[in-house]
């Protein structure tokens, strides 16, 4: 069966929206902790709050993806998230800030989540490709939300304004794009199909899969939270040259998935979970030990591009075996996602406390490798 292209490249621009929302506080944290006459340790609550609304949205979708319209579901969820957007311009308080990025916590990783089987119906047989297109499209978005939020901050704009633009822009999308996804985007065909396409799916399987997205995870939040300041602190390279770290990271991540989306199909998720998160963990390690800031930043493209499709591509290899339960399947992944996010960030912030930013770069680079052991004990469960 052919794709249906036109609902897919609206779930695409979507996730762009999606991917604009993801990174689009950073820029701003200094005006925020100013204008609420806030410590920087208080400040760190909107990635609290942020991940606990995305721990309540993975639980919703985990239970009742399956049993209401996908589409419906994930048209909810994006509105809430522009809202959530829209209304920051009403955030007389902090706690009132942090109520909204509650539900921008919610709304987007719902949409985070629905996306992945939208895009499984609208393409069978094809879906390895389209899932690494779709997570291109959204680190995409990441990459360029840090952007277009400093240009709206320089402008003279506040920092509120420029949340409120955001949430206009992810606004139009949803107006323009929803109406493209037709409400039988295949959850019905997915439904009627699902008793032939179905294969046999452990408990254990799922676990495995999802522990190696877990460590993944915590290698790749550990560099986006941490790097640009070790790569400032220890290795005394200036604010410009250290932020390239982040922005080395996402650009081998968004070539890794565009190289998987041409040549991978769902079988090469195991062998990627071991080759790739074995090579990114090796390779990023002796970056490290360098102390050289040039080769941290070649040693973190190189594991982005190694590593970059683990996640859409063990998201494709469980939904292959269950079309008929994608939504919870998904589900699973993204909890291992918001359980990781929560935890390891803190973990490396201790270890940077106790003996230094050094150790928590490299747990960054270590964690890759009980992902890919993870990925290897997976491998007979899925011949």
């Amino acid at each position: 069966m052919k794709p249906k292209l036109l609902p897919i490249l609206a779930i695409y621009a979507l996730g762009f929206g999606f991917g604009l929302t993801i990174t689009v506080l950073a820029p701003a944290m200094d005006a925020i902790t100013s204008d609420f006459g806030i410590t920087m340790a208080e400040g760190g609550l909107t990635n609290t709050l942020l991940n606990v609304g995305g721990t309540a949205g993975v639980l919703f979708s985990l239970f009742f993806s399956d049993r209401f319209s996908k589409k419906l579901n994930y048209g909810c969820s994006y509105a809430l998230l522009a809202l959530s957007l829209l209304l920051c311009f009403t955030a007389g308080s902090y706690p009132l800030f942090l109520f909204y990025l509650l539900l921008m916590g919610i709304g987007g990783k719902i949409v985070d989540t629905l996306g992945n089987p939208l895009v499984r119906s609208c393409a069978p047989g094809q879906t390895s490709r389209y899932l690494n297109l779709l997570h291109t499209v959204i680190g995409v978005g990441a990459c360029a939300s840090p952007v277009l939020m400093q240009l709206l901050l320089d402008a003279g704009l506040s920092w509120k304004l420029a949340l409120t633009l955001i949430g206009v822009l992810c606004l139009a999308f949803f107006v323009v794009c929803m109406p493209q996804i037709p409400r039988g985007t295949q959850d019905e065909d997915a439904s009627a199909e699902s008793g032939s396409q179905d294969s046999k799916l452990t408990l254990w399987a799922i676990l495995l899969v999802c522990l190696c997205v877990f460590f993944y995870v915590g290698h790749q939040v550990i560099v986006n939270t941490w790097a640009p300041m070790y790569m400032q602190t220890t290795l005394g390279l200036d604010g410009i040259f250290a932020s390239l770290s982040t922005a080395a990271l996402w650009a081998g991540i968004i070539a890794g998935r565009l190289i998987c989306a041409r040549f991978a199909r769902t079988e090469h998720a195991i062998p990627l979970g071991i080759w790739g998160d074995l090579i990114g963990g090796i390779v990023l390690t002796l970056a490290i030990i360098s102390c050289n800031g040039i080769i941290v930043l070649i040693g973190i493209l190189i594991t982005g591009v190694a590593t970059g499709a683990v996640l859409p591509m063990c998201i494709d290899l469980l939904t292959s075996r269950r079309p008929s339960q994608a939504g919870r399947l998904s589900s699973c992944i993204f909890l291992s996602i918001v359980v990781s996010s929560m935890i390891f960030p803190v973990i490396a912030g201790a270890l940077a406390d106790t003996f230094g930013f050094t150790s928590a770069m490299l747990l960054s680079a270590l964690a890759l490798l009980p992902a890919a052991l993870a990925a290897l004990l997976a491998r007979p469960l899925f011949k």
